[in-house]
């Protein structure tokens, strides 16, 4: 069976680990704790090729416990099932604990997923879910509640730089060699992958090239994103929306481009700038909101690559326009005064338009012609704070004080 690269290179130690240096420095809590054998449930999330399954092989390495490992793409319930049977088996015979280590744990059904819950609590199995999705989007709640969450980030440029130097040294028999200018090229294409700079490397060179820039552009010839869609989308959309509070157009049209590029899902973006104007813009400049949906409906319309350009026109509008939350706040007062207090709607608020109203005693208050019988709601709840809605609250006043 052939071996690739990336396993022969696979650390074996924390000491030839890169990268993850918040999780793993010398004084970090995991690195103690794989240090003392006092392990416990975790999940290891982030982009491919970051080192979650080397981390989870050293941590078996180097704790006196049995390891299984099973990938959720392939793995069935009998298979779940077979592994917390040799853990019992272990923990009762041997005094020994058991890692199991779950490859891509958010394509588990619900129903694998909670069939681990119980074993994971009593501890017969210490789980290590890896996953390159967020797994407060994607794992069951139970089991995020009983193991302990890492994020993985990218590797930065250096670790990189040192993972390529570790593919070319495996091939020093053969002088192999790489310039400056293909080395740039493949750490920007990669992406903050290991896996995938070395296999670019092992490539070449086990086809019987020399690395050139010429050659690396053919096997590496798009940038790799490092991040789920779905991750990336959501976590776009936070830039996107955070820019245009902060008045950043130029911030809010990158991360636009970003999240055509990664997902071209231009139907949340559309959801989004929807909800930004009135949440963040208001009342300041009412016709916010209806040049964002002039512009969501032609885009929609439309579709990319043309899109791109209307979402950005709404996208700098709405960065360029004063701000107010004033309505998002007033609306969740109102929520949380209802959950609060045991609040009646008033008999001359109530509907009157049925036969028999008039023995209740229902809808006196008619259509704001009798305001002499409305009582304003006792409780403040939208504080205007910027431009239009100042006056029009002013307007507002005028009107009470003229009754």
């Amino acid at each position: 069976m052939h071996t690739t690269l990336a396993d022969i290179l696979r650390p074996k130690s924390l000491d030839e680990f890169l990268g993850q240096e918040h999780l793993l420095g010398d004084d970090s809590v995991l690195r103690d704790a794989i240090n003392k054998d006092s392990i416990r449930s975790m999940i290891l999330f982030g982009p491919s090729g970051t080192g979650k399954t080397t981390l989870a092989e050293i941590i078996a390495n180097n704790t006196n416990s049995d390891f299984i490992r099973l990938n959720a793409t392939s793995a069935k319930t009998a298979d779940v099932k077979n592994a917390v049977n040799k853990a019992k088996i272990s923990k009762d015979l041997n005094r020994k604990k058991t890692l199991v280590a779950i490859d891509e744990i958010h394509r588990f059904a619900k129903n694998i997923q909670d069939l681990l819950l119980p074993h994971v609590e009593n501890e017969t199995i210490i789980l290590i879910g890896m996953t390159t999705q967020n797994p407060f989007h994607s794992v069951n709640h139970a089991l995020i509640s009983r193991s302990i969450i890492f994020e993985f980030k990218s590797l930065s440029k250096k670790n990189m730089v040192l993972v390529a130097k570790r593919a070319i040294k495996y091939y020093k028999d053969q002088n192999i060699k790489i310039d400056k200018e293909s080395a740039k090229y493949l750490l920007s294409m990669a992406g903050g992958d290991a896996r995938r700079i070395i296999t670019a490397i092992e490539f070449i060179v086990e086809s019987g090239n020399k690395i050139t820039i010429d050659t690396c552009k053919q096997v590496m010839p798009t940038k790799f994103s490092t991040v789920d869609r779905e991750t990336a989308t959501y976590d776009g959309l936070s830039a996107l929306q955070g820019s245009i509070q902060a008045s950043d157009v130029d911030g809010a049209i990158f991360w636009l481009g970003q999240i055509i590029n990664n997902s071209g899902d231009i139907e949340s973006v559309c959801r989004r700038l929807l909800v930004t104007a009135s949440e963040d813009v208001g009342c300041c400049d009412p016709m916010a909101l209806v040049h964002t949906h002039a512009a969501v409906q032609s885009a929609l319309i439309i579709g990319l690559p043309e899109a791109r350009i209307i979402l950005a026109s709404a996208t700098a509008y709405l960065a360029m326009s004063p701000r107010s939350k004033a309505a998002h706040d007033a609306i969740n007062k109102s929520i949380r005064l209802d959950l609060s207090r045991d609040i009646q709607i008033p008999n001359w608020l109530r509907d009157c338009h049925y036969e028999g109203c008039e023995q209740l005693n229902h809808g006196e208050y008619r259509d704001g012609q009798n305001l002499d019988v409305y009582t304003k709601f006792p409780t403040k709840l939208f504080e205007p704070v910027n431009g239009r809605e100042i006056d029009l609250m002013e307007l507002n006043g005028k009107l009470w004080n003229s009754q």
